[in-house]
């Protein structure tokens, strides 16, 4: 019954999507005709960032040396850069990702830019991207957009935006298809669509070709070529790109150590390097050809490569001001930069309220639990034929005074399995996978077991051990649990020659029990609860303090 039950639930969910996403062919023209993507541009200019932390011994640590470089709306900016040189912390400033030990400045549009705003207009898209393995595609995109946009905004137009995103990625062969099997290079694609949804002036991600297959990988940046011809500024970080790949490349940031190698057009980065006496051979990958260089696989003074850069790169900042009108100039007027920032850049996109978002989350989480066969069928299972199987093995036992402490194991061992039955899943297949916060809950919770009351009463116990049994959820849990079932009932029945125990209070007495109330009890629980809740709220508000610095 409850299978069925949920199976019509997870049904009655999904029509509820799907029903919302139906729609004429004349209806989608005029919901779109004011849709305009990518409406204004934004050039992100930033110079002299810094950025240091401190490892576990105190030593500080640099990751960015006085970078200044710009990122251009309409063109495709890529950052190469060896391992460590500092690509994807320049990524996370330049997002707002981290707020803590950076010195610089970083303009938008030629003024200071407003951390509320550029918040809104800005994606980022990591190397890890998180996908929900039981959604499909369409179901992905759908939620993430209804999470997003304002209640206001018609469900029709958030799914034709949805559609738009869909044709754009070439995504119409998988929508139907879970997270969970889609390949390498439709999860990529399926991440950005994500991000998309939102319309940003500004988007960024790191390592996007990370994984995938030189067909996916320049299918891909393709991609990222004709997002940015749309008036959308593309910055991306790639370790290793192909030939095709550099070809669709409009600009090029370089990054060694922590410093800025280069910043500026494709097309200059070899009249650059040439200064510097280094000399790339005839139809030679540019990036390799300078990644060698940072490196020192091609010898040279690479301090003297670093003051040419910097040299050169001021050298194209005076020139950009001279064209001040041009569609790509660095410096855009200050007028206009006030007038976007006034404009939302999305004027759908406003903060849900609380219950919104939680009827969303909830629809979301049905559909993932239906279609979770460890999560809900053999668990249910499980939970069945442990049922039955107690119910079989201690047939009649409650009713037996002379089976009394048969009866008490029972219960101990009920409390035990659903206390430890969300813990099953946990099985580590990979040496290092699992952080040892998987593990550090039940190793502290365990000997708390001992201080249950089962195995040895709370006032037995030496007075120095007596404070964890007050601080025990087990012993509050098998004290109420032996209340429910023993507190003043009725004179048990003796089906034996001799019991030594039939009346139900004295049987608690033997178990140094009650010590508190029942209902005391019920709220010490829900106090346990409480406070779990709070702390997990709280580690959750430092880890994300602390990734931000």
């Amino acid at each position: 019954m409850l299978e069925a039950n949920k199976e019509n639930v997870t049904a009655m969910t999904t029509r509820m999507l799907d029903s919302e996403c139906k729609i004429s062919l004349q209806e989608s023209e005029r919901l779109l005709e004011n849709e305009k993507p990518f409406s204004s541009q934004m050039c992100i200019e930033f110079s002299d960032l810094c950025y240091s932390v401190r490892d576990r011994k105190g030593i500080e640590r640099t990751i960015l040396r006085d970078v200044s470089g710009h990122f251009e709306p309409r063109k495709l900016t890529v950052i190469v850069g060896p391992s460590g040189a500092g690509k994807t912390t320049l990524l996370e400033i330049i997002s707002d990702k981290r707020l803590f030990n950076i010195k610089g400045l970083i303009t938008v549009n030629g003024i200071e830019r407003n951390r509320g705003t550029f918040r809104k207009q800005v994606c980022y898209v990591p190397q890890q991207f998180d996908l929900l393995p039981f959604l499909t595609t369409r179901e992905t995109l759908y939620i993430a957009a209804r999470l997003k946009f304002d209640a206001n905004q018609s469900k029709q137009a958030i799914y034709l935006i949805v559609n738009e995103i869909v044709e754009n990625l070439n995504l119409s062969s998988c929508l139907e298809t879970l997270a969970s099997k889609l390949s390498g290079g439709e999860r990529k694609r399926l991440s950005i669509g994500v991000e998309m949804i939102a319309k940003p002036h500004i988007l960024l991600l790191d390592e996007p070709t990370s994984g995938l297959d030189s067909a996916a990988s320049n299918q891909l940046i393709n991609m990222l070529h004709d997002m940015a011809k749309a008036n959308c500024t593309v910055i991306c970080t790639i370790h290793q790109p192909s030939s095709q790949m550099v070809s669709l490349i409009d600009n090029i940031m370089v990054l060694d150590r922590g410093r800025c190698m280069y910043c500026g057009p494709k097309n200059e980065i070899i009249n650059t390097y040439n200064i510097a006496g280094y000399m790339c051979p005839s139809f030679y990958n540019i990036v390799e050809f300078v990644l060698e260089v940072i490196t020192g696989h091609r010898g040279g003074d690479l301090e003297n490569l670093h003051k040419i850069c910097c040299s050169e790169y001021e050298k194209f900042k005076l020139g950009c001001k001279h064209h001040e009108s041009g569609p790509n100039s660095l410096t855009i007027s200050k007028q206009k930069s006030e007038i976007d920032d006034k404009i939302n850049v999305n004027s759908i996109i406003q903060k849900k309220s609380t219950w919104q978002q939680q009827k969303i989350l909830f629809l979301r989480a049905l559909i993932c639990i239906k279609r979770d066969n460890t999560l809900t069928k053999l668990r249910l299972a499980a939970h069945v034929i442990i049922g039955l199987l107690l119910g079989v093995v201690f047939y009649n036992f409650g009713y037996d005074a002379g089976k009394v402490y048969s009866n008490i194991s029972c219960l101990f061992f009920i409390l035990l399995f659903l206390f430890f039955a969300n813990s099953m899943p946990a099985v580590q297949m990979c040496k290092n996978f699992f952080q040892i916060g998987m593990f550090l809950i039940p190793a502290t919770s365990i000997p708390l077991l001992l201080f249950a009351g089962f195995f040895l009463k709370i006032e037995e116990m030496s007075k120095y051990l007596q404070p964890f049994g007050v601080i025990s959820f087990y012993r509050y849990a098998f004290e109420g649990l032996m209340q429910a079932i023993y507190l003043d009932r009725e004179i048990l029945p003796c089906l034996e020659y001799y019991c030594s125990i039939r009346s139900p209070n004295k049987i608690l007495d033997t178990m140094g029990m009650p010590t508190v109330s029942f209902y005391v009890i019920l709220i010490i629980l829900g106090s346990w609860i409480l406070c779990i809740h709070i702390i997990i709220y709280a580690v959750l508000c430092w880890k994300i303090y602390y990734a931000k610095k």
